[in-house]
């Protein structure tokens, strides 16, 4: 996985991506895209402004992460209550000398709603001893990666549920129990 760290490169800078657009003149599309790591990848002219006008390199704008999520499965969904939706998840990687996350998940109401009405959530991640240690595996990457992985999977997550949900934040709890991330998640009820 490539990280991009043009954000924290202008945050740690103090610039505004309107700055940057001025002098550069690169557009604002492209760098928008950039800077919220949406981009499938970048132009060479763009790359060498970009590292001329910060006064950086290629290696400082990208991060290289052995780590690509091959699938996220989400399995046996109990709306327990309305304030409450458990599940299990299983991350595996493309690489296989990464074990799969497995983690239980927990969906909590911030009796809020973001701007387009959707309910937003916290989730709060168990995950089983096993896991811990690719957790760490991950971390020693880059907490950009981490941080990457763990969008991948609350963007996942948010798709799964039906009304549409959006989650808020997570939060990260270990537990003894191993999830069983193999089971079908054919009980989500239709609305």
């Amino acid at each position: 996985m490539i990280i991009n760290n043009l954000s924290e490169i202008l945050g740690r800078k103090r610039l505004k991506i309107s700055n940057v657009i001025k002098e550069t003149g690169i557009t604002r599309p492209t760098l928008t895209s950039l800077y919220y790591d949406k981009s499938k990848g970048i132009n060479f002219d763009t790359l060498n402004t970009l590292c001329n006008n910060l006064d950086i390199t290629p290696g400082e704008l990208f991060t290289f992460c052995p780590a690509d999520i091959s699938e996220i499965k989400v399995n046996s969904i109990n709306y327990d209550s309305i304030d409450e939706i458990t599940f299990f998840c299983k991350v595996t990687f493309e690489q296989k000398n990464i074990a799969p996350l497995n983690f239980a998940g927990l969906l909590q109401p911030c009796n809020e709603k973001d701007a387009s009405g959707k309910d937003l959530f916290d989730l709060v991640y168990a995950f089983d001893l096993e896991s811990e240690k690719t957790l760490k595996t991950l971390n020693s990457f880059s907490e950009l990666a981490m941080a990457k992985i763990e969008c991948q999977i609350e963007e996942y997550i948010e798709k799964v549920f039906t009304p549409p949900i959006k989650i808020s934040g997570g939060f990260y709890e270990t537990t003894n129990t191993p999830a069983p991330a193999d089971q079908d998640a054919s009980d989500k009820p239709s609305e």
